[in-house]
């Protein structure tokens, strides 16, 4: 027999059956509805706008579908992001138990909106999304929950339909299905759910109890279906190699892992792949896949927030949002990407509101030779070194972040640039990098202020980051170039490749062995100057009102900002999954314009400009024109192109 024959049988036998029918057959999903006026202002106050271009070309403008899109999608990436509490996993247990054995709960075997003439249970969660209902008329009564639960005269209605459920998406017998989450939530959540007697939403004869203890596993944690399936629950904390045994059907990601490689592992092994979250970790890798342009091969998105909830009650909400630290407000009232963890260094209500305001429309270029070379400086008659070679920018088809740089504004003769650099352990493989490798460019912009031109965030080998960095000076000008040379091997390795170009920043220390002043070559990040450069950074973002444009074009570099931290000692500082790398260029940029602006002066190869005498004043009064023209993010920048 059909499945779906079956399914018909079985739903005209229970169709007037008020005590025996499961609680998964009643199941009905939901979806957001149109926001009341209270709700999109009360989001603004929060620094969210859920009818931004970002938020509505890639997450939906309300009315939109939730619950039943997501189980109603054949797309083989889908995303649930809401805010905590919102019923999210939810359609990912139903799902997963629907492609498991063909059983679908009775909305989902109608078309949207037809009445299935099935009773709704009455208790207090379906009065408050459904109502109380005339049991004669089915008129609208109201939605007091409090009202005692003798229904003789009213009842919540029928379950309604919500569109049927994709045949395609049934498994055929013998399939694995995976369920990825913390052992915590297995242990809290999910176990109970799925194979626990007395809670679990798992029908009871859809278990198939000939197989391990009555039908389960519980190291590793299986639960045995009709079909000859297998539900395992898989925790992350055993690594992505788990991820990467054999092949399952489904392959369910319940909140965001921290390692994605569980994810690249998860999609290649499975037909269908969801990952489902609130996005309590922060701005973290998956923000890319919510918001990626790639439609039709990316992730199929659903959105909901706390408030869109029939499972919570607005002044629930209320009451909790009012007690969360305002970082927490967007990802667990919202549902919407943004640090959540650590009192925040600096304004993050500021940082957060500039980022939701302000794109990075940064283009990506690779810089290359033109001709071959060896070294830095002459070494070999007749061989061309670094000084000698012009470097070219190459459009790539596809973004790399080892090895692309972002491009606010290309070089402009006659302009001086400052390239100020921060480098940490790299490795062939990004996964086993440690912080980023990263470089922020600039040139004097208005009022002495300096203006991004190029960045990077790299995880190349520090050796291989150096050759890149030194085309990158190259080809701006012969750039200033600030980067720590005196502690720790990364420096020790980024200075050895580039020890030989000439145009190194100089630095006054102090040596500690006979206190005398010397002169170095790079910038010594010591006790002494790494303060200031975090509070030059706080006085750049105090100097600007929320409604400004804070001249951060960069949305790395604010990302960094808004998720730095407060150490110990009150020190700046980032999660341990999180990075400074941009940060520490930045506030060590702003350092180099505050202290050493004799020293950023124009080095490039124009035989019409005299190198020596090219003073930092005449270096601004040479750009003045066309730093107006350029302006900042959004502004007209045809002039520098």
């Amino acid at each position: 027999m059909d499945p779906f024959e079956r399914i018909a049988e079985e739903a005209e036998r229970h169709s007037g059956d008020k005590t025996t029918v499961s609680d998964f057959y009643l199941f009905e999903p939901w979806d957001v509805e149109k926001r009341p006026d209270w709700m999109i202002e009360q989001a603004m106050a929060d620094g969210v706008d859920l009818h931004s271009g970002d938020i509505t070309r890639h997450l939906g403008k309300d009315p939109h579908p939730f619950q039943t899109g997501y189980l109603l999608s054949k797309r083989p990436f889908r995303m649930s992001i809401a805010g905590t509490q919102s019923g999210k996993s939810f359609g990912v247990l139903y799902d997963m138990l629907i492609m498991a054995t063909g059983e679908i709960p009775f909305s989902m075997r109608y078309d949207a909106g037809m009445d299935t003439g099935i009773k709704r249970p009455v208790n207090q969660f379906n009065i408050r999304r459904f109502g109380r209902r005339d049991a004669i008329t089915g008129e609208f009564i109201d939605k007091n929950s409090d009202h005692p639960l003798s229904p003789d005269e009213w009842n919540c209605g029928n379950v309604m339909g919500v569109g049927k459920y994709p045949k395609e998406k049934i498994a055929p017998p013998g399939n694995q299905f995976w369920i990825g989450t913390w052992m915590k939530a297995m242990h809290v959540y999910w176990w109970p759910k799925l194979a626990e007697t007395a809670t679990r939403i798992t029908p009871d004869h859809l278990i198939d109890k000939r197989r391990g203890a009555d039908g389960v596993r519980k190291d590793p944690p299986q639960l045995f279906l009709v079909n000859d399936q297998v539900l395992s629950v898989i925790t992350y904390e055993s690594g992505y190699e788990r991820f990467e045994a054999a092949k399952a059907w489904s392959c369910a990601l319940d909140e965001e892992p921290k390692d994605p490689r569980i994810v690249n592992a998860a999609m290649t092994h499975c037909f269908y792949l969801s990952l489902s979250e609130t996005p309590y970790q922060g701005i973290t890798y998956t923000r890319d896949y919510v918001f990626s342009e790639d439609k039709a091969g990316g992730a199929e998105v659903f959105h909901a927030t706390q408030y869109d909830s029939p499972n919570q009650v607005r002044e629930d909400v209320d009451r909790m949002r009012g007690l969360m630290p305002e970082w927490e407000v967007k990802p667990r009232v919202y549902g919407i990407h943004s640090e959540v963890r650590g009192k925040p260094y600096y304004n993050r209500h500021k940082l957060m509101k500039w980022l939701s305001t302000y794109p990075d429309t940064a283009y990506y270029r690779s810089l290359h030779p033109n001709d071959s070379y060896v070294g830095v400086k002459p070494q070999i008659p007749d061989v061309k070194c670094l000084m000698d070679v012009d470097v070219r920018f190459e459009k790539e088809a596809s973004q790399d972040d080892r090895s692309f740089w972002k491009i606010y504004e290309e070089p402009v003769a006659g302009v001086a640039y400052v390239a100020a650099v921060d480098t940490a352990e790299g490795s062939e493989d990004p996964n086993e990098a440690g912080d980023f490798n990263a470089c922020l460019i600039t040139r004097p912009g208005k009022e002495n202020k300096p203006f991004i031109v190029a960045s990077i965030r790299s995880t190349l080998p520090t050796a291989q980051f150096a050759d890149m960095v030194g085309l990158a000076v190259r080809k701006y000008n012969n750039a200033l170039l600030a980067a720590e040379t005196k502690r720790g091997f990364t420096n020790a390795t980024f200075a050895q490749v580039l020890m030989d170009y000439p145009h190194w920043y100089k630095m006054t220390v102090v040596k500690d062995a006979t206190r005398k002043q010397v002169q170095i070559k790079g910038f010594d990040t010591n006790e002494r100057t790494r303060p200031h450069l975090f509070d030059y950074i706080g006085e750049w973002i105090d100097s600007y009102s929320e409604d400004e444009y804070p001249q951060i074009p960069d949305r790395d570099l604010m990302l960094e900002l808004a998720a730095a931290v407060v150490g110990k000692g009150g020190r700046c500082d980032h999660q341990s999954d999180g990075h400074l790398d941009l940060g520490i260029c930045f506030g060590i940029t702003l350092y180099i314009y505050k202290h050493s602006e004799n020293q950023i002066k124009f080095r490039g190869d124009e035989e019409d400009i005299p190198v020596e005498k090219r003073s930092f004043l005449e270096t601004l009064l040479a750009s003045k024109e066309a730093a107006q023209s350029s302006g900042y993010l959004g502004d007209v920048r045809t002039s520098w192109r």
